[in-house]
């Protein structure tokens, strides 16, 4: 059972048991109980990510609590404790395009729904912070306020929102100006004058009111995109999605869309100490190609030789392999289907 620290005093001096509604469903027999919650419905730039964690009973929820209660290092050390002693944790994300299309409720929806199904083992039962959502991806339980209310809900909370506020430093970086490592795309003072000034960038959210009003300000033309930006910009949500399933998984990410003269890496990861050169594919619903399939000797080649390079330039000799995680596409909702680590080797001319 729950450790007694799961009990923390209320304001009147009332114990309040923060595994009531996990016990309440185990004792109902479902073995395995996610919580799940999600963080960036708020800001005018960015994804929303959202997160489901299955918790044993031993765990110890100490620093556990809603996210938006813990200081940026407290929640940090939060996420490693977590990941170290849950029993799977999931990660779900919706882009810029889904948020605009479907609007934010129904875009984090579908989040905390893929975020539930990426869950190794599968839940039996989830906690929902939130309001009851029909037809979600398993039976359910919705608490308003459940971040604190329940241990496995903030434990959601927290890793959604490390991982996203990881996906906005990396944003920082692709589109300087707006200030997203610091205010994390929110309407900040700094990023509506940036915003201002610079205009939206791919990743603003342009049904949200002061994105909307700008656009219509200024008459600003949204043209139609070509194939080949609609391919760009599916490749850039791949990549987006799967850099928050590596952290959901527990790796470091090193760097994004490496380029060297021999080839590509998308993303080079950390995994303990252990380098890991990744290849991001993506696939329609129904296609008949496998992720290990599509990587042909060619293309292995070139990202062997490529991440030779990385290494050689940063004068790293730690263990490496390489791997590739293969992004679904329904429509305009992805989903990471397949992690396949250790995909292929380097030999011959490209040994390291």
């Amino acid at each position: 059972m729950p450790p007694e620290s799961a009990c923390r005093r209320t304001g009147r001096g009332v114990p309040r048991d923060r595994w009531r509604f996990e016990r309440e469903a185990w004792r109902e027999g479902f073995a395995r109980v996610a919580g799940v919650d999600e963080a960036g419905r708020g800001p005018l730039a960015g994804p929303v990510v959202a997160a489901a964690v299955i918790l044993p009973p031993e765990f110890d929820p100490d620093g556990i609590e809603d996210s938006k209660s813990l200081s940026e290092a407290q929640r940090e050390r939060a996420f490693e404790r977590i990941r170290a002693g849950a029993l799977a944790v999931g990660i779900g994300v919706a882009g810029r395009d889904d948020i605009d299309r479907l609007n934010i409720l129904e875009a984090s929806r579908r989040a905390m729904a893929d975020a539930v199904r990426a869950l190794s083992p599968a839940a039996d039962f989830c906690l929902l912070d939130g309001l009851p959502i029909p037809g979600f991806a398993a039976p359910h339980r919705a608490l308003p306020g459940g971040d604190a209310l329940s241990v496995s809900i903030s434990a959601a909370s927290i890793v959604a929102k490390v991982t996203r506020d990881g996906l906005m430093r990396e944003l920082d970086t692709r589109y300087p100006g707006y200030g997203f490592a610091r205010n994390k795309g929110y309407g900040t003072p700094e990023h509506l004058q940036a915003l201002e000034r610079l205009g939206p960038c791919p990743e603003h959210r342009l049904t949200f009111a002061p994105c909307a009003r700008l656009l219509a300000r200024k008459s600003l033309p949204l043209e139609p995109l070509s194939p080949g930006r609609q391919r760009l910009l599916s490749g850039a949500a791949s990549e987006n999605l799967v850099r928050a399933f590596l952290r959901g998984q527990g790796l470091t990410v090193l760097e994004s869309n490496y380029r060297s003269r021999f080839g590509e890496i998308d993303v080079v990861a950390l995994d303990g100490d252990t380098v890991c050169f990744v290849e991001v594919r993506s696939r329609r619903t129904g296609s008949q190609v496998g992720a290990a399939e599509s990587v042909d000797a060619r293309k292995r080649e070139r990202i062997v030789r490529a991440a030779r390079a990385w290494l050689q330039e940063r004068e790293c000799e730690a263990p490496c392999r390489f791997d590739v995680v293969e992004v679904e596409w329904r429509g305009r909702t992805g989903r990471v289907r397949q992690f396949l680590k250790d995909c292929f080797t380097a030999s011959g001319e490209d040994v390291f």
